[in-house]
């Protein structure tokens, strides 16, 4: 067959767990749409008794290399063509479909038509599913050329899962089944083609290098100093990681440095050099630093003078210069040489072997002692691709990057620009709250990421007009607030999509989409996210998550013990809820809820209706040791905020019939709300305030 030599002979085709297309009873193969080259590798490798769908303008075009196949042409207008689909596969004939409908023009899975589902339902067969990767590179063939790179012979691959059934169920209507049925197949497919996509003993650093050889001239990180190609980027890299070598002997490296260009290269220079980088917060008070510095067992430091002494850090170096070796950016640069340079021409082409050891980030601190969380290779790799599974993102984009790099959020939006070639624009701090607007602006930002507090400040300070090019905004970190929400609706007409990670998981567990939206969720999992729910007493609906995925940490460094595996299920410390779909809602931290007479009290929850009772946006409950209930719940908020009457809250509670166990006992007013470097509010500084003020009180 011409298609068949076209395929075989053209492109190297790679197909896993082939021994899976053969089956005994007709079913029904879908595969992903990547490029016009797809019906000729599936022709070229399913039964030869099997029917192809394919829309009626293509099938006409390409007629030639569809000879020796049976057809069905569809269009998508007409009914009928399901119809005919369905008396094949009763005939006792497998059918092969795309439920797209359509070639891919996001780089990412698109709508699934509800007609496959329907199918399947109706006849009761197997889908099989397959991932097709490689095609959507074929320069010509792709409706993706310009979008991301292409090239006239690009390797491809077939991957063959396993095949599924979706049952038809009594009582509920065809429509609501038929949608179901096409939300499995998309969420059957994004599980496939992650599974398709990873990689055994990945190497981050040997990964930029594939991506630089695909797009060398590609612009991809800009600062507010710099701007760097692929090409300009890896020979950074490798030139950082030639001065570095000498200069530390130990694993493990700190890493103090703002989001920018200096701080990417600075990361990938460590890896390279096969060391552990740990990623400083530069917002910790120096004691929770040098508990960071003893936890990792780090020695040396690379950072900048000049940021040093913008970000006010001296303290810090006074205290630990001692102990520490710290290596200025600045100084490095001065020792580059014509040495140097012949090592990067010597060496930037070389596959990168070195050892591919964790990298370090440390939790918030938000519930205690920070704990170093050490992340592989692959945790990373992974959750790379599962964003680009949820997230349609390509080289047309630009990623506005404000997050600090020692936050997870933060980190992954890095390797998710320099791996999928999505440009980015690094902005030193979440707090140019005037400044990012113009900037995305300016720069024709299309994806902004941001904690609730930083997108409310975002959308305050902005003109009607500066997010006009933003196709996604992503919030994460913290709750999502409703006015925020609706402030970005009202003025910006954007929908702000929530998601829900951990720096345990690198980070990102579950987020909205376009295709995967529910308000008042944080979206579904990402794939290859397995859980589980641990009933929680005294609470009705959901339970505790545990998680098992490809992007969870190795394990725990944790002051005085060590290292600490993670067990086969991690506790998430999260109540949640999951309906049918797969949609997330979280309840709350289960350490964020308090039993009073017995019942389980949400701290959230009371958080939000004290909100609503006093008008304000900002709201902290905490739980305070009581002798006779056990516990009792107080609020605190900012000095700045006017006309606060604790009678109001009474007043709501018994306007609204709400449970009085949950009603607060006492209301703090504070200098300030005090907030951890990623934005969230430090509960743990909040409580500690309250019991001064108790302590202070006993003691007058």
């Amino acid at each position: 067959m011409i298609s068949s030599a076209l395929s075989k002979l053209i492109y190297s085709t790679k197909i896993i767990n082939k021994e899976k297309l053969k089956v005994e009873e007709p079913c029904i193969y879908i595969a992903n749409h990547t490029s016009l080259l797809d019906p000729f590798l599936l022709y070229a490798h399913l039964p030869d008794n099997v029917v192809f769908v394919a829309n009626t303008g293509i099938a006409k075009k390409y007629a030639w290399a569809m000879k020796g196949k049976e057809v069905i042409t569809v269009d998508p207008m007409n009914p009928y063509s399901i119809r005919d689909m369905i008396r094949v596969v009763k005939s006792g004939k497998s059918i092969a479909i795309f439920p797209e409908g359509r070639i891919t023009v996001t780089n990412s899975l698109m709508k699934i038509y509800s007609g496959v589902a329907f199918i399947a339902m109706r006849t009761g067969a197997k889908l099989l599913p397959i991932a097709i990767n490689g095609a959507e590179k074929a320069k010509g063939l792709t409706y993706l050329d310009g979008k991301i790179p292409t090239k006239l012979c690009p390797d491809v691959s077939l991957y063959v899962g396993e095949p599924f059934n979706i049952d038809k169920v009594e009582g509920i209507s065809i429509s609501k089944q038929k949608d179901m049925g096409s939300h499995i197949i998309y969420r059957k497919l994004q599980e496939l083609i992650l599974e398709s996509r990873m990689i055994k003993s990945v190497n981050l650093v040997e990964e930029l290098r594939k991506r630089v050889q695909e797009a060398p001239d590609m612009t991809i990180l800009e600062d507010m100093s710099s701007k760097l190609t692929m090409k300009e980027l890896w020979n950074k890299v490798v030139a950082l990681s030639y001065m570095l070598k000498s200069k530390i002997k130990e694993d493990r490296v700190g890493i103090l440095l703002p989001t920018s260009i200096a701080n990417v290269s600075t990361l990938f220079a460590v890896l390279y050099n096969g060391k552990s980088p740990a990623m400083l917060n530069v917002s910790m008070d120096v004691k929770t630093q040098m508990s960071c510095l003893s936890t990792g067992d780090i020695k040396s430091i690379v950072t900048s003078k000049v940021f040093i002494e913008k970000a006010k850090l001296k303290p810090l170096i006074e205290a630990c210069k001692d102990i520490i070796n710290f290596i200025y950016l600045e100084d490095v640069a001065e020792e580059i040489n014509t040495g140097t340079k012949i090592n990067v021409l010597l060496n930037r082409n070389k596959e990168v072997t070195s050892p591919t050891n964790d990298i370090i980030l440390f939790t918030s601190g938000s519930e205690g002692t920070p704990k170093g969380v050490l992340l592989t290779h692959e945790n990373i790799y992974a959750n790379v691709q599962q964003a680009r599974l949820m997230i349609d993102f390509t080289s047309k984009d630009t990623i506005i990057h404000a997050l600090p790099m020692f936050h997870s959020f933060g980190m992954i939006l890095s390797f998710v620009s320099t791996l999928c070639h999505v440009p980015a624009v690094l902005v030193p701090s979440p707090l140019l709250y005037r400044v990012i607007p113009e900037i995305t602006y300016d720069k024709k930002g299309t994806i902004l990421f941001g904690t609730s507090t930083f997108l409310q400040n975002y959308g305050k300070y902005a003109h009607p007009y500066d997010f006009n090019f933003l196709r996604y905004v992503f919030c994460g970190g913290e709750k999502l607030q409703d006015h925020v929400y609706d402030l970005w609706i009202e003025k910006f007409g954007i929908r702000i999509c929530e998601g829900y990670g951990l720096t345990e998981t690198a980070p990102i567990l579950s987020i909205q989409s376009k295709l995967l939206f529910k308000k008042g969720s944080v979206g579904c999992f990402v794939p290859g996210v397995k859980y589980e729910l641990e009933k929680v007493e005294g609470i009705d609906e959901g339970g505790k998550l545990k998680i098992q995925a490809p992007n969870l940490m190795k394990g725990y460094l944790i002051s005085e013990k060590g290292f600490v595996k993670t067990p086969e299920w991690f506790d998430t410390g999260d109540i949640v809820t999951i309906d049918e779909k797969g949609f997330v809602t979280i309840q709350g931290r289960s350490k964020q809820f308090v039993k009073i007479g017995g019942e389980m009290v949400s701290l959230s929850l009371v958080e939000d209706n004290v909100k609503k009772a006093l008008g304000i946006d900002v709201v902290v409950a905490v739980g305070i040791a009581d002798m006779r209930k056990g516990e009792r719940i107080e609020v605190a908020v900012s000095i700045k905020e006017k006309n606060i009457d604790f009678s109001k809250i009474k007043e709501y509670w018994k306007t609204n019939s709400l449970s009085p166990l949950s009603i607060p006992s006492r209301l703090h007013v504070l200098e300030a709300i005090p907030l951890l470097g990623s934005g969230k509010i430090d509960k743990v500084s909040v409580k500690k305030q309250i019991e001064k003020i108790y302590k202070d009180e006993s003691e007058k």
